[in-house]
């Protein structure tokens, strides 16, 4: 599997656990460890186009995000 989709399928599977997802955070973890935040950005973005629903921006928490909903999927 592609390291791209490996990371998107991950970020998909964390908003579909009610996860909040903070890019400074993965950065720290192996499969984002040396991306910059522009490539996790255009790993999001990848979500955000094809569900445009699917996460938002936590307000106060810079680069933070949560998914809307945790029915991804239904």
């Amino acid at each position: 599997m592609a390291n791209q989709t490996y990371r998107v399928l991950e970020l998909i599977r964390r908003f579909n656990n009610n996860e909040t997802v903070c890019i400074s955070q993965l950065q720290s973890e192996t499969i984002w460890y040396g991306k910059s935040e522009k490539t996790i950005r255009r790993d999001l973005d990848i979500i955000k186009k094809v569900f445009p629903e699917t996460f938002h921006l936590i307000r106060g928490e810079q680069g933070c995000y949560k998914a809307v909903t945790n029915e991804l999927f239904n």
